[in-house]
């Protein structure tokens, strides 16, 4: 897992973080192990006046480098809101549904989820900029049919949290729909 921690200053009762994958490049899909390669810019969004920061993590990571291993470093946007980018290369894993090879349709996933605020607290969504693929993206065997994003809520049973009940957290899911050529 990929983990991009950011100091908790204070408690809110809610707050909402954008997210935006411009993908650069996807490479090396393993079917036999469910992996591909991708090269992507991740921006992240937030309110300025929240307090609580998003701490995430990119939870189907296999390996991963990125160029902000000295911490996410927030900068001001015209809209009273405040940014950071990184760059990011890895292995993820991405289950692959090969019933219907060689004419099989694949989902290429990066899934992001915060590790430590419930959905109760902290909302993750896609951003109101478009999530986008490089024109100069190839894959070789493969054609890209389509890119998704989406917000979805994940429920973890019984999460240490001193609850009984399960835990849910939110998610954003960056999805490129490829098709074997």
């Amino acid at each position: 897992m990929v983990f991009f921690p950011s100091v908790l200053l204070a408690e809110s009762d809610f707050s909402t973080v954008n997210f935006r994958i411009n993908m650069n490049q996807i490479s090396h899909i393993n079917e036999k192990e469910q992996t591909f390669d991708a090269d992507f810019y991740l921006w992240v969004t937030r309110d300025q006046k929240d307090l609580v920061k998003p701490q995430f993590e990119i939870i189907n990571a296999a390996t991963y480098s990125n160029d902000s291993s000295e911490g996410m470093t927030w900068e001001n946007t015209l809209d009273d809101r405040v940014e950071t980018s990184m760059r990011i290369k890895g292995t993820f894993n991405s289950h692959m549904e090969l019933s219907k090879f060689p004419f099989d349709h694949q989902s290429l996933q990066i899934i992001i989820e915060d590790f430590n605020s419930t959905e109760n607290s902290m909302h993750y969504l896609p951003s109101k900029q478009e999530s986008t693929i490089s024109r100069d993206l190839k894959l070789s065997d493969w054609q890209i049919q389509s890119l998704h994003t989406q917000s979805q809520k994940y429920k973890y049973p019984f999460i240490d949290t001193g609850k009984t009940e399960e835990s849910s957290y939110s998610r954003y899911v960056f999805s490129i729909q490829i098709e074997r050529q």
